[in-house]
């Protein structure tokens, strides 16, 4: 299994960065694009690293926020993709934050220029190794987002979807923000396939809480007893896990690689950065600032 970054928060002097996520996974001989991030720059990400998406068998949109959709058309339009688009029902929701005033945080563009496109309800196998989950029970945890119908409601984020990637150790479950609540969505993964997750790779969506808050949430994690855990994007507080999970914490950022050779049984990160070195001394490092999500 690989799993490519192609654009999230942390700066990075090598690749474009931004605050958005989108990431290349690979397994079994099939490639999956998970979210496109804010702009077109994955794209432009992808052909620094010299990778061919128009490959791609399958996209996946975690949820409706611009953060994450947004470089799906001009994906289309570079590759001419015309395979299956999965989203969440509740996709076309109108979607809002509020901090002073509501401010538009959507998808940008109308699903009706979108081909092939498959919503999920609950759960949906998509391949031998790949099934997508939605419809979590929700935790609102400080949140502050809205969807627009006649009035502004408390956005519950039915859409949310977490890909489950089965190998022969358990689950690898991509997150794109875990809106719905980290533990809610690996607890009712379990819940519904009774396997053992094995990893998590995505964002938790906790850098809007206390560092008391978190602190319960990772406590919860590390019950699961997982193998390797990836906080990207919107989680924040990369040296609390480190911490807490040591070497099975994985910090990334864009155009990292985290690999799982099955015949070895382990997990290895090959970094783009020249000075791997510094980089392991490091503790936060830098998030692209000017949004709030």
């Amino acid at each position: 299994m690989r799993i490519r970054v192609l654009i999230e928060n942390k700066e990075t002097p090598f690749f474009i960065s931004e605050h958005g996520l989108s990431l290349l996974i690979e397994y079994n001989n099939k490639k999956i694009l998970f979210d496109t991030g804010k702009s077109s720059n994955f794209i432009e990400n992808a052909k620094k690293l010299r990778i061919d998406l128009s490959k791609i068998d399958y996209l996946v949109l975690s949820h409706a926020h611009y953060d994450h959709t947004t470089g799906t058309i001009p994906f289309i339009k570079e590759y001419d993709y015309k395979n299956k688009i999965f989203v969440g029902f509740g996709f076309t929701n109108n979607k809002y934050s509020l901090y002073d005033e509501y401010e538009y945080k959507g998808i940008p563009f109308k699903t009706e220029d979108l081909n092939n496109l498959v919503y999920v309800k609950n759960n949906l196998i998509i391949d031998d190794d790949f099934s997508l989950y939605s419809n979590f029970k929700y935790e609102d945890m400080n949140s502050h987002f809205y969807i627009l119908n006649k009035n502004y409601e408390k956005d519950n984020f039915i859409e949310e979807l977490c890909l489950a990637i089965d190998t022969p150790k358990g689950l690898v479950l991509v997150v794109g923000c875990s809106h719905a609540g980290i533990c809610n969505i690996v607890d009712e993964v379990i819940k519904r396939t009774k396997k053992k997750i094995r990893g998590i790779i995505g964002g938790f969506h906790l850098s809007n809480l206390s560092i008391d808050e978190c602190s319960k949430v990772i406590e919860k994690l590390k019950k699961y007893d997982l193998e390797f855990i990836c906080p990207l994007h919107c989680t924040g507080y990369d040296s609390l896990f480190r911490k807490e999970f040591k070497e099975k914490c994985k910090i990334l950022e864009v155009g990292d690689l985290l690999t799982l050779d099955e015949t070895k049984k382990e997990y290895k990160m090959r970094s783009n950065k020249l000075l791997d070195e510094e980089y392991g001394k490091q503790t936060d490092r830098n998030y692209k600032d000017g949004d709030r999500n």
